[in-house]
């Protein structure tokens, strides 16, 4: 059996060989236990950074519900102006509904918007009284080098209107023509409805798609613009701007076809 110094000894040399492995170990359990501290570090930040980020989420998600409000908002308000100013553009058209305008003839001390109006009446067969003009002037113009314009507002609308029907009579004539004025002007004399800025407007933009079309035929009823290929086709009326978008888009696509 071995001796007592014997076992003392081994039992010291063995703890000298596991020293140097137990330091290791002691090593790796701290390095362990800050692993641990760090992962619940990281741990804690990834969920304060997760319930951040559901907290942005559910503004985000406000916000947007929010900006969809304002633009449902946006369009009903547009939707009113537009609504407003159809009604606005329809109020000045019809308190132009018993004027004309005559183009081509300017006013002077000798020759008044009346007497031109009377003289024209005697021409194309619609002799008109005093009492048949409730109001008649020049128009300013601000566009140079634009032929004189009037306008005349007629008190019987039955007048008026076989007034603009006979307006054709016109045809050819000059401003020289028209009796008991004394002018000496060559300008054509024209008759045409008194239309509101908008309207004018659109009968420039109706315009310019009928010459496009190479169309033969547009002009001016009640307010209302029409256009016509020839005489045997259709004619097609415009009363707004949705008008001649639903018409350039039908007929394209009647052409396309």
């Amino acid at each position: 059996m071995a001796s007592k110094e014997t076992l003392g000894l081994g039992k010291k040399v063995l703890k000298q060989e596991l020293s140097p492995i137990n330091a290791k170990l002691d090593g790796l359990t701290t390095k362990l236990s800050d692993i641990d501290t760090t992962v619940n570090f990281l741990s804690g930040k990834y969920d304060a950074l997760l319930n951040q980020l559901k907290d942005t989420n559910r503004k985000v998600n406000s916000h947007a519900s929010d900006v969809a409000k304002v633009k449902e908002n946006l369009k009903e308000m547009e939707k009113l102006a537009y609504n407003a100013s159809s009604e606005v553009e329809q109020i000045s058209q019809y308190l132009r509904r018993d004027c004309l305008e005559i183009t081509g003839i300017a006013t002077n001390a000798q020759c008044s918007a009346e007497a031109i109006t009377k003289s024209i009446g005697e021409v194309i067969g619609v002799p008109l009284q005093d009492t048949d003009i409730s109001i008649a002037h020049p128009i300013p113009t601000y566009k140079a080098g634009a032929p004189p314009k009037l306008i005349v507002k007629f008190t019987c609308r039955s007048v008026r209107n076989k007034f603009y029907s006979y307006r054709r009579k016109l045809a050819r004539k000059k401003a020289k023509d028209l009796p008991h004025l004394n002018l000496s002007s060559e300008a054509d004399v024209l008759v045409s409805e008194s239309l509101s800025p908008f309207k004018k407007k659109l009968f420039g933009d109706v315009n310019k798609v009928k010459k496009h079309l190479k169309w033969k035929y547009i002009w001016i009823y009640n307010g209302r613009i029409f256009i016509r290929e020839d005489e045997d086709k259709a004619s097609f009326s415009f009363n707004n701007a949705e008008d001649l978008n639903k018409f350039n888009l039908e007929y394209t696509n009647r052409v396309c076809h």
